[in-house]
């Protein structure tokens, strides 16, 4: 699904602050798999999922998605993959506040290259599978922080992506709002869904399948296993 090899990030290149986020990243995700990237703030792990998001490009080494090489892509490009190859989930939601559950749920199906039917329906689906849609009709600034982040993963999942990416997705949560998410984060991994969560968390990280971690712009230790309890 995911392959990056010997990938390197440098931020303000050839100037005095240059910084290497990134160097000498190498990392496979195979389909179906269930990843957290840890580490501590400034590591390198959002650069990294950013990356792998189309969000953000490289400087040096490979990055494939499905085979296919990302790198240098046009805007437009880069935007239609994230549209309908990846579900990004991101620690402060991103969400349209002004807009209802439903209306931000069926962003993705609206900017779709693709011509789609029943989009309504199928926002509709994807906030029933987070036990959302009683709230479909309520502006999501009269939501809370927990009803906010499975919003943003019914948005995620509504165009039935190869990839779900997360950054820090319980990072704004208490803890009872954060096993919720994560107990949704799992179901859809059981469900086949690939997906790498970015997380300080480590009783979070525990409950995934392999444990990334990253210090200073490498990765520092072989992934671990864990077994899903």
């Amino acid at each position: 699904m995911i392959q990056i090899r010997n990938l390197k990030k440098v931020y303000n290149r050839n100037q005095k602050n240059a910084y290497t986020a990134l160097r000498n990243v190498n990392l496979q995700i195979s389909k179906g798999e269930m990843a957290a990237i840890i580490g501590k703030s400034g590591a390198g792990k959002s650069t990294l999922i950013h990356i792998m998001a189309c969000m953000d490009d490289y400087d040096e080494g490979e990055y494939f998605l499905k085979k296919k090489l990302v790198k240098g892509l046009p805007e437009r490009k880069a935007a239609r993959i994230r549209n309908e190859c990846i579900g990004i989930v991101m620690q402060d939601f991103a969400l349209v506040e002004e807009f209802t559950g439903l209306e931000n749920v069926m962003m993705p199906l609206d900017f779709s290259r693709r011509k789609i039917k029943g989009k309504e329906e199928k926002a509709l689906e994807a906030l029933e599978k987070v036990d959302m849609e009683e709230m479909a009709d309520c502006p999501v600034n009269e939501l809370s922080g927990g009803q906010k982040q499975r919003i943003a993963i019914a948005r995620a999942i509504v165009n039935n992506p190869d990839v779900i990416l997360a950054d820090e997705p319980t990072g704004a949560l208490d803890t009872e709002n954060s096993g919720r998410i994560l107990e949704l984060f799992l179901e859809l991994n059981r469900e086949g869904k690939t997906i790498v969560i970015v997380t300080h968390d480590i009783s979070i990280a525990k409950r995934c399948k392999r444990i990334i971690e990253i210090r200073d712009g490498e990765i520092f230790t072989p992934e671990k296993s864990f077994s899903q309890k």
